[in-house]
């Protein structure tokens, strides 16, 4: 797979859901140092704020934290923090990844944690460009609907935008902004929406964009850079 594909395939499945993880997490920081610890609130940002804060289940919270920090772990010397895991190699990691997920969903099956253990494992899939994987994983998620439903949809939009599949990209960021959750917003849904059509129809993705230069601060710089990133508007 070409490499800047990769790295913008990444983009759209991750940094946008953190962002707006980031902003969730914000506001709730108490409630997710309770559960999480504070070493690991980074791990909490890849979109998993809402179920670390209203989830009741013992179990279920430590299964899906075992996930996330595998997940968010380094490779190579432990940091001197020790905030986070590291491990030795990448294939560790990964193992230990699928372990962790293996862990959740045999347990907890049919649970929104089992969904969004699911979920990393579709991004991870990705990670390593295996698409074919990666879209099956998150269809099957996607077909669950809810809050791990939202973000799974969201990661196939992006797919499908960077693959070129406009249609079904914008059709599906247009769902989500309909139908907002709390791990993805109709601002969040919208920035990604403009990005897709961008190169296609510059003049709406800038009229989609624009009305959120005002909103909250990192929608605003979300939105803000998006509009960088269009071709100057006619007469400018």
């Amino acid at each position: 797979m070409d490499k800047a594909l990769k790295e913008k395939i990444k983009h759209d499945k991750f940094v946008e859901a953190v962002e707006q993880a980031t902003e969730y997490a914000g506001s709730h920081r108490d409630q997710m140092v309770r559960y999480v610890g504070a070493g690991v609130v980074v791990v909490a940002l890849a979109a998993g704020a809402y179920w670390f804060t209203q989830s009741r289940k013992e179990g279920r919270q430590a299964a899906i934290r075992e996930v996330f920090a595998a997940r968010e772990a380094t490779v190579g010397p432990a940091p001197q923090s020790g905030a986070l895991l590291a491990f030795p190699t990448q294939g560790e990691k990964d193992k230990a990844i699928q372990a962790a997920i293996n862990k959740v969903t045999a347990s907890y099956g049919g649970s929104e944690e089992a969904n969004l253990a699911k979920y990393v494992q579709g991004a991870v899939a990705a990670d390593q460009g295996k698409i074919a994987d990666a879209r099956k994983l998150y269809a099957e998620v996607a077909n669950t609907g809810g809050n791990a439903g939202s973000l799974a949809k969201f990661a196939l939009a992006g797919l499908d935008a960077s693959d070129g599949n406009l249609t079904a990209a914008e059709k599906a960021f247009r769902e989500l902004i309909a139908n907002p959750t709390p791990v993805v917003s109709k601002e969040q849904a919208t920035i990604a929406l403009a990005r897709a059509i961008s190169k296609t129809n510059p003049t709406e993705a800038r009229k989609l964009l624009e009305p959120l230069r005002s909103a909250r601060a990192q929608i605003s710089r979300n939105a803000i850079a998006a509009l960088g990133e269009l071709p100057p508007a006619p007469g400018k």
